[in-house]
């Protein structure tokens, strides 16, 4: 497996979280396009308003595997009801 060299920016990122939601059958709107950002996915009459930070994980002193040196993960920090489409909770 040949080593990353290129890091994405935020921005970058942000398309492949919105890339995965459409591929999950969701759609979204972009709500604030600066760090952290802001969305607003929706299903049928599911709804919800999302804060996505975005950092790269930093590498260790003791993890030297150079396999993730890239890694990037999303993390749920915390979780509040918003009301859906229909106002309902």
């Amino acid at each position: 497996m040949p080593f990353l060299t290129t890091r994405l920016s935020k921005h970058d990122l942000l398309e492949k979280v919105t890339t995965a939601i459409k591929a999950c059958g969701w759609h979204y709107l972009v709500l604030f396009n600066h760090h952290p950002f802001r969305l607003r996915v929706f299903k049928e009459h599911e709804a919800y308003t999302i804060k996505l930070y975005i950092w790269r994980r930093r590498m260790g002193v003791a993890a030297q595997d150079r396999s993730t040196n890239f890694e990037f993960r999303l993390r749920v920090t915390s979780l509040s009801l918003n009301r859906n489409l229909e106002g309902k909770l």
